[in-house]
């Protein structure tokens, strides 16, 4: 994915949470969605997966 570091409105509720930026917004969705999913697989009992943690 492909995201312009477009800056948040400083009233947004996402800078207040420490989120500076539109793209760290979305990388912040994308590590929980892969989360949730690691442990949905985990719950079924069928081999993880594995997410490489790549550098911000």
């Amino acid at each position: 994915m492909v995201q312009l570091p477009e800056a948040c409105d400083e009233k947004s509720e996402a800078y207040k949470a420490g989120y500076n930026t539109i793209a760290e917004i979305s990388k912040e969705r994308i590590r929980r969605a892969g989360k949730k999913i690691q442990k949905e697989v985990a719950g079924k009992g069928e081999n993880t997966l594995e997410f490489a943690d790549a550098a911000d």
